[in-house]
This record gives structure tokens, C-alpha cells and sequence, in this order.
């Protein structure tokens, strides 16, 4: 205890608690923030449902919808078959990709392989059912899609990146290992 009399030794140790304390402080905060901004990815803002990856999982369903009107014709329209094998395919890899980053990419290859699915289908050979539906499902993904490109995701990761490359919170970061958070783009 007569160490900590000394006050050179007082104020060191004062300084180290104070600078490790805000570290910590600061780490903690960084976590939950970039916390919050994930979750705003998969659960909407404030929880609210709507998210970005609500609407990928909408898209899944509708892409599987319109496999299952474009299936009836593959005997009539040739090669698609082969498109819808090339949907299907990119829908599944779409539902299996994890970064957040890495989903932008695989929606785009969904939407392409869709509009070749609805493009391959004529409509004065479908029925009446399937014609509207061919026609209400490419709306429906295409609304989808509009509703992602203007989800406010890439706004609040933007925000949390660039307050994560200020001083002092990125020399915090890259101490406890926060990392930036991935613009769906």
C-alpha cells in the first residue's frame, strides 16, 4: 500500500484504468452497435420485420412458385427445362449463402435466371391460370426486388463503418476485432 501513497505511481495507475476502462467501454459499444446493425439486416429496424432477408426469402418462395407454372410448359418450350435447372440452382445457392455481402450477388443471379424463365415462357401458349400467375409472380419479384434496393440496411452499415474508421474507435476495433459491417451492394 505505500506504493499507491507515492502520487507519481498513483497517477499512472489512475491513467491506466481510466485509458483501459474506455477501451473496454468503447469495445462493448462497438459490439453492440455493429450487433444492431446486423440484425437490422435480418430483422428489419427495430424488429419490425422488414428486412432484407424477409424479402430474399419472399423472393425464394415466389422463385419456387414460378418453377412450379414454368415446369407444366418444358415439354413445348424447348430449353427450359434447363433454365429452370439454372433457377432453381441459384435460388438454392442464394438460401445458402451467409455473408451478408455475399447475398447481393447471389439475388442478382436469382433475378437474372428468373427473368430467362418468364422471357422462355409464352404466354398465348399457357393457359389462362398460368398466364396471370406468370405475370402476377414476375411482378411480385420484381417488387421484391425493389422494396431490397431501397431497404435503409446500407445506410446504418455505411454509418457504422465510418464511425468505426474514426479515431480512437478504429484503433479499439482492430484491438478487440470488430470489423466493418458488409453493405448488401
Amino acid at each position: 500500500m505505500k506504493l499507491l501513497t507515492k502520487t507519481p505511481v498513483a497517477v499512472i495507475i489512475m491513467i491506466v484504468s481510466i485509458v483501459l476502462s474506455a477501451v473496454l467501454g468503447c469495445g462493448r459499444s462497438l459490439k453492440k452497435e455493429r450487433g444492431n446493425v446486423e440484425d437490422y439486416f435480418y430483422n428489419g429496424e427495430d424488429g419490425d420485420g422488414y428486412s432484407i432477408q424477409n424479402d430474399i426469402e419472399t423472393l425464394c418462395a415466389n422463385v419456387n412458385n414460378l418453377k412450379v407454372i414454368a415446369s407444366r410448359y418444358t415439354d413445348s418450350v424447348p430449353g427450359l427445362e434447363e433454365k429452370i435447372t439454372a433457377m432453381t440452382d441459384a435460388r438454392r445457392a442464394l438460401t445458402e449463402v451467409k455473408n451478408i455481402g455475399d447475398k447481393y450477388a447471389a439475388v442478382q443471379e436469382v433475378a437474372a435466371r428468373v427473368t430467362e424463365v418468364y422471357n422462355a415462357l409464352i404466354p398465348e401458349d399457357m393457359n389462362t391460370t398460368d398466364r396471370g400467375f406468370r405475370a402476377s409472380l414476375y411482378e411480385d419479384i420484381n417488387s421484391t426486388l425493389d422494396r431490397i434496393s431501397h431497404n435503409g440496411y446500407n445506410a446504418a452499415a455505411q454509418k457504422f463503418n465510418d464511425i468505426l474508421n474514426a479515431f480512437p474507435a478504429k484503433q479499439i476495433a482492430e484491438l478487440i476485432g470488430v470489423d466493418e459491417m458488409p453493405l448488401y451492394s
